[in-house]
């Protein structure tokens, strides 16, 4: 078996035009993203693997999500380690 499952970068594509982008609003990125990560905890809780992600660096110094998704106050604590 694996000691760890890594998730690289899960995020929405970032857009020129993000106000107008076919990837919704960013509450609703941020929502999605957090609730993928969190169902994707829930299922690999049963094994001994660990969780770690991926995640842009600028989300842990803005409370912007940047256009992809990823606020760090909303998805890390989905996972048992995170590398910025």
């Amino acid at each position: 078996g694996f000691d760890e499952i890594q998730y690289d970068y899960v995020r929405f594509p970032g857009t020129q035009n993000i106000l107008g982008s076919e990837f919704g609003d960013p509450e609703y990125r941020v929502d999605q993203i957090k609730t993928f990560l969190t169902r994707a905890a829930e299922a690999l809780r049963p094994s001994t693997a660990f969780f770690s992600g991926d995640v842009f660096g600028l989300t842990t110094a803005t409370d912007d999500e940047q256009g992809i998704g990823q606020v760090w106050e909303e998805i890390a604590p989905a996972f048992d380690y995170v590398s910025p």
